[in-house]
């Protein structure tokens, strides 16, 4: 079992620490264990990409949406991606004018943290449920399109007709 915990660097006496955010998460995972198992942590600053298992979810989402909306899925992508996605500023010069620049970071570079906000400010926004995330894993490994549209016959994976 592999768990993933944000924590922060923090100063304690002469030492360095780590200050565990979200404990009421990291309490549910860390009472799964037993007393005495051995555990092995990796320290690492690189934020967890979005995984595929999120991916497909996303996209099942869309056409969940597109199917109340009258929507398709691309266009609901490029819609949401600019009204709720992560918003980054780029600075340059422009013929040795400062410039300032605000672009929305590719879903595809957004770390899982990111990526379940944006899907919860969708659902949120649109009030369409995300659909049950348990139906996308077989342990660790995401199941195909095929597998999911079995849990969810509606889907067909075609655009709605306008």
């Amino acid at each position: 079992m592999k768990e993933v915990f944000k924590s922060k660097v923090i100063q304690k006496g002469a030492n360095k620490g780590l200050d565990i955010l979200h404990k009421p998460y990291y309490l549910t995972k860390i009472n799964k264990f037993k007393v005495g198992d051995i555990v092995y942590i990796t320290l690492d600053t690189r934020k967890p990409k979005r995984t595929v298992s999120q991916n497909n979810l996303y996209f099942l989402y869309l056409e969940n949406i597109g199917k109340e909306t009258g929507n398709d899925k691309d266009y609901l992508h490029r819609h949401f991606t600019k009204t709720h996605g992560v918003k980054e500023s780029v600075s340059g010069k422009l013929n040795g004018i400062e410039t300032v620049e605000t672009i929305y970071k590719s879903t595809s570079e957004y770390n899982k943290g990111e990526f379940t906000e944006y899907m919860n400010s969708i659902q949120s926004d649109t009030g369409i449920p995300i659909p049950d995330t348990e139906l996308f894993m077989f342990g660790d490994v995401a199941k195909t399109e095929e597998q999911i549209r079995e849990n969810y016959p509606e889907n067909t994976g075609e655009d709605p007709k306008f």
